[in-house]
């Protein structure tokens, strides 16, 4: 689903722009508004740094709940 043009779209909308955030925001999503150091540990594989701007503002853009319905 992460690479969908339609789900890429509907994150942009809700203001997670570019692919990373929409990515990281719509797996944490689930956890519900956690901050960035607990998505960092749970999907480990990625560059710390990485996640932690994709995760910078991304409650702030968009509620966990609307993420999940716009994936």
């Amino acid at each position: 689903m992460y690479f969908a043009p339609d789900v890429k779209s509907a994150f942009e909308h809700l203001g997670l722009r570019g692919f990373w955030r929409g990515y990281f925001a719509s797996r944490a999503a689930p956890m519900g508004p956690v901050p960035a150091e607990v998505v960092i540990a749970t999907f480990y594989n990625f560059y710390p740094d990485m996640v932690r701007s994709a995760m910078s503002q991304a409650w702030r853009h968009a509620d966990p709940a609307e993420i999940r319905l716009a994936g």
